[in-house]
């Protein structure tokens, strides 16, 4: 799933997906000035729970709401 968020002529792009070797999750967190961060996961649940901080903490900084996008 890949969600973006935007704040005035900025964005901010997330992305979930499954571990490169086929183990755990990633979170890919891409800014518009062309930074990267990559956190990885063990298990779903360790996923889900930081991309709702991550979704309540971008609002909270008057970011838009996401909109979700399947690829």
């Amino acid at each position: 799933m890949v969600w973006f968020f935007t704040s005035a002529e900025t964005y901010v792009r997330c992305e979930t997906r499954y571990g490169p070797d086929g183990q755990g999750f990633e979170l890919v967190i891409s800014r518009s000035g062309g930074s990267e961060t990559v956190e990885r996961y063990a298990d779903q649940q360790d996923l889900t729970d930081r991309w709702i901080r991550l979704e309540t903490d971008m609002q909270r900084d008057g970011w838009t709401d996401p909109r979700a996008r399947d690829f």
